[in-house]
Parts: structure tokens; sequence; C-alpha cells
């Protein structure tokens, strides 16, 4: 049997690089040869101990793409050398929240690379009805933005978003880029994407958003007011998991209008002003993971829209490298949109 290497984050801030046997798939599977896998940051809050449902020792990695390298003896949607992405969510089809068209919310969810091995490795075994294949003529580099764009495609859903509703962004890392990418494809009208990094808001004006606020310079209210007139924008979305810029989205948010909590936290938060929220009745929506159909709008974006999506890719490793690039995360954040592991 062939051997593989993988990365295994044995300890908070401590990987472990192992050469292990390279999985079979059974039936019902396909084997995976990894090219590109994202460095997300529920990776990181899990590297410094801080994620909740992510714990040590664990392989890392839900956002990947690869070319099929074998199939289980019952396989027949796939061959080998197709270019596929994984959908990472592992399910159980029978709780309530799967009966009733939700398994993005399975009550027994485990997640690849969170719960279940990941994709910090040279291969990787799934089931095969959690691989999409991907157009042949789109780049690795593309293809591996296919999960973090999904999170974008499924908040705008969860918003309920019309088309023409006016939309703030808050926080423009590569989760905020990629929802303001889907919230344009999706018929949004005027969107203003709000960070404190000069460098992402030029980014987000190349990637569709209309007008852009520092808000340690500008004075975020006013320039609300000013580009949406009194009655404000029609939804919120925060993007950057900073308490800050939730409360900061509650707080300037007009009756009656949703907030869309995208990006994941990692120790708890605390809402400064929930009577706020009931008085104005704000409605705040979570929004976890996404479904296959996501994926699927996902790959289409990235395939059809005439953005430079490889510029989001700011830094490559190689997988032997996984430290190094977690150390260079720590230190250079701001620098950063997303690293990626070039694997194979």
């Amino acid at each position: 049997m062939t051997k593989m290497l993988r990365a295994n984050l044995i300890n908070p801030q401590e990987f472990r690089l192992e050469e292990v046997e390279r999985p079979v798939p059974g039936p019902g599977e396909v084997l995976i040869d990894v090219k590109l896998c994202g460095i997300c940051g529920s990776d990181i809050h899990a590297y410094h101990g801080v994620h909740a449902f992510i714990h040590c020792p664990i392989v890392l990695g839900h956002e990947f793409v690869g070319d099929v390298a074998a199939v289980g003896p019952d396989v027949t949607e796939f061959s080998p050398g197709q270019k596929v992405v994984v959908e990472p969510n592992l399910v159980c089809g029978e709780c309530y929240n799967c009966r009733n068209g939700r398994y993005n919310v399975c009550l027994n969810l485990k997640v690849i690379g969170c719960q279940d091995t990941g994709a910090y490795a040279q291969s990787i075994v799934v089931p095969t009805d959690k691989v999409l294949p991907v157009p042949e003529d789109l780049s690795y580099d593309r293809a591996v933005l296919v999960e973090p764009l999904a999170v974008g495609v499924h908040a705008i859903h969860r918003s309920g978003m019309k088309a023409g509703d006016r939309v703030v962004i808050f926080g423009v890392g590569p989760i905020g880029l990629l929802t303001l990418v889907a919230a344009k494809s999706m018929g949004a009208g005027k969107v203003l994407a709000v960070d404190v990094i000069d460098s992402r808001l030029e980014l987000a004006q190349r990637f569709g958003a209309d007008t852009v606020c520092n808000s340690t310079r500008d004075n975020l209210e006013e320039v609300i007011v000013r580009e949406f007139g009194p009655e404000r924008a029609d939804l919120h979305f925060e993007c950057s998991a900073a308490p800050q810029a939730l409360n900061q989205a509650i707080d300037l948010a007009r009756k009656g209008l949703t907030i869309v909590q995208v990006g994941c936290f990692g120790p708890p938060v605390t809402i400064n002003n929930l009577s706020y929220v009931q008085e104005h009745e704000l409605s705040i929506i979570g929004t976890m993971m996404y479904m296959k159909s996501d994926y699927q709008e996902a790959i289409d974006i990235l395939y059809s829209a005439d953005l430079p999506f490889e510029e989001l890719i700011t830094h490559r490793f190689p997988l032997q490298d996984v430290a190094k690039a977690f150390q260079m995360l720590d230190e250079e954040k701001e620098r950063v949109i997303k690293a990626v592991l070039e694997i194979g």
C-alpha cells in the first residue's frame, strides 16, 4: 500500500507531519488527490485551541480541490483524473433537520477537517454524494474558493435578500469579499463594504462594492446615511467575526432590519444592547455552512464571473511548511486575504 504525508494538529500550535498509509476507497467512496487546500479562519481558531467544536488531535482542512485518484467498487459517477471539490458536511440523514431539508444543521453533524479527518493531506477518501465535479477549464486557484464562496451564497439565501436590496458588509476579508460577490451575483443593489484595512477596501471595489468605508477614519453612521438616505440599508452582513463589528451592525440598523452573522467567532460573544434589538424588531440570523445547491451556485459564479478571483490567494505554502504558514498568519494577518497549502 502506498504511503502519503499529512499534517496532524496534535496540540494547539503544534503540527506533526506524519507518513501514513494512503486510504483505499470502499463502496460509495472516492479517493481524491488533494491539489490545493485553503486555510480557513476556523482552522486558525482550532490552531489556537479556541474553536468551539474542533479539538486536537485533528487533521484540518475542509476547503479543497483535487483530482479523483480512485473510486470504490460500486461508484460510476466519477472516474480517475476528474477535477472535483467536496462539500465537507457529513450528515445523518435521519434527524429532524435532515428530514426537513436543513441538513447543514444536522443534529449529528460532522465536518471534514473539523470532527473528521481533513485535507491537510496528500489524499483523502470521501463519500461520493459529497463530491461535485468542476469544469476542467476552471483553474485550481478558482476551484479552491468554492467552499468559502458557498458560505456567502448560503448567507444570501438565509437573508431573504430581494433584487435591488441595499447591503452593508462588515469586514471584507475572504468571507466578506466572497459574500459581496455572492450578493452582487444574486441581484443586490448598492453595496457598502466596511473594513479597517484600506487594501481590503480597494479589493472590495474591484469585486463589486459600490462604495467603501474605513470605519477607523470615517464616521460609519454618517456614511450609511449619505449613501442610502435616512432609511439606511436593507440588510447587514457581519463577516469579520469581530464582536465590535456585530454590535456596530446592530447599533446602525434601521427598524425592522435583518442582520446576518456570517463570520465564525472563536470565544463567546456578548451583544451589548438586546433591548435595542427588541425595540427595533431587528432580526439577527445565524448562517451555518451551506447546502449542495449553494456549492453548485458557487461553482457557476466562479466559472462565469469576470472577476480576478486568483488575486484573493495572497500566500502559498507546501504542506511540509504548514507550521510556518500558521505562524505567518499570526504575525502578518493584515496582509493576508487567502492562504493555501499547495499539496499536489
